[in-house]
């Protein structure tokens, strides 16, 4: 169902930031959603950031994020093995940390914007069955060719 707070998926764990913004903390336990929405703002606050573990080891099969979003914490969706894909062309994302995608065994569609400076060590490693990466990108921070970020892919 839809958040009543925002337009987002309704069971999603928000934390406020000492920035006034928003970030995604967790899911709850009660949600039974498996196409999640993270919306551009919570309570008129931007959502800027997802938390390290936010959705490890969840059962969610797409993703899609809005406006805000800049930054996911490492291991976000490690271990995610419905996961079939992500949309993240519609936000101004500019960090992927380590193993936020990691061994999300039937990821297949990944679609980042053009804002992606950082990729982190592996966060994408064990994915094996990415078939479409839409990387139409200019990576000018740590360079990902030498941290495994697609390996056993």
């Amino acid at each position: 169902g839809a958040c009543t707070r925002c337009e987002g998926t309704e069971g999603i764990i928000y934390s406020n930031n000492q920035d006034g913004t928003y970030s995604v903390n967790s899911l709850d336990s009660s949600c039974t959603a498996k196409h999640i929405v993270i919306p551009a703002k919570y309570d008129g606050k931007p959502v800027t950031t997802i938390d390290s573990c936010a959705f490890l080891n969840s059962s969610i099969e797409s993703i899609t994020f809005k406006g805000t979003i800049t930054e996911i914490g490492s291991s976000a969706f490690q271990w995610c093995n419905s996961l079939e894909s992500i949309s993240l062309s519609s936000c101004s994302l500019t960090i992927i940390n380590e193993q936020t995608f990691y061994e999300c065994e039937n990821l297949e569609t990944i679609e980042l914007p053009n804002s992606i400076v950082t990729i982190g060590k592996s966060a994408f490693n064990g994915s094996t069955k990415i078939k479409y990466i839409n990387i139409t990108i200019r990576i000018t921070g740590k360079w990902w060719r030498q941290s495994l970020v697609f390996s056993f892919c």
